[in-house]
């Protein structure tokens, strides 16, 4: 397409994303992200159905190299602003899932601890309490529940709140073990 002198939109790429979803490229959809976000007069900002057609590619792709690129996308996405929002957050210690794809979640999942565990090594979190994710009172419940336990090391093991179906909480006590255990 550029070879030929057209500039793509975000609806080509997303198309082409699409494409590549479809047929499984997992390096092409990659590229085609990271292209988007390289500098140039005419950059592309992605968005969310570009986020969540990548990591979804990327998701069913096996391999560390594709989990790794699916952490780095969600990575992105938080710092242009397309998902997880500061100004969306009711507090740093509460994250809604519940509109996420599974694969977007699953992402969400690592992205959330891991960044806790940053925040705490460079002293930007004090006090450590109760996280809770909003799923919805649905299957994303059940899998944001197994991502925690399977995906994360150590194992990460919530609750769900009698009077709040649709959360889990994740107690402050496994919340410092998993930061202990990455310190």
């Amino acid at each position: 397409m550029k070879l030929d002198g057209l500039q793509p939109d975000l609806v080509s790429y997303n198309a082409l994303i699409g494409a590549g979803m479809t047929a499984n490229q997992p390096e092409q959809v990659f590229g085609l992200w990271d292209e988007m976000l390289q500098p140039n007069k005419d950059k592309i900002a992605p968005d969310i159905v570009t986020l969540t057609e990548v990591i979804g590619t990327l998701d069913r792709a096996t391999g560390k190299i594709n989990r790794d690129r699916a952490d780095k996308v969600f990575s992105d996405a938080v710092k242009l602003g397309i998902i997880l929002r500061q100004d969306s957050l009711d507090s740093s210690w509460e994250v809604d899932l519940s509109g996420m794809s599974f694969p977007v979640a699953r992402a969400a999942c690592r992205f959330i601890f891991c960044r806790l565990v940053e925040e705490m090594k460079k002293d930007k979190v004090q006090t450590v309490r109760d996280f809770s994710l909003i799923t919805g009172a649905s299957r994303m419940r059940e899998y944001v529940r197994e991502v925690l336990r399977d995906e994360l090391n150590p194992a990460i093991y919530c609750v769900v709140p009698k009077s709040e179906q649709g959360t889990l909480v994740v107690k402050e006590k496994v919340v410092k073990n998993y930061i202990d255990g990455h310190l």
